[in-house]
């Protein structure tokens, strides 16, 4: 199911975020990184694959907003 790419994503980030703060507050750095693609909205990305392609810029925003959210605790939040 192509929703699964932003609702996984989500799910494991807020899963993993105590584990990631204490880590941080034991003096270690803590990241997440995800693999998913640049917000291009170009034709050529939807034509073949809407469904899948959309799953995959939810996907993108979910790691947008949490770069930002995660970033007090101190935790680093970046995509490939």
């Amino acid at each position: 199911m192509p929703s699964e790419n932003a609702r996984g994503t989500y799910a494991c980030a807020q899963a993993c975020r105590p584990h990631l703060v204490r880590s941080g507050a034991a003096g270690r750095t803590s990241h997440i990184l995800t693999l998913s693609p640049l917000l291009k909205l170009q034709p050529c990305w939807f034509r073949s694959h809407v469904a899948y392609t959309i799953s995959k810029y939810g996907k993108s925003m979910c790691m947008l907003n949490m770069a930002a959210e995660f970033r007090m605790p101190g935790i680093g939040v970046n995509s490939l």
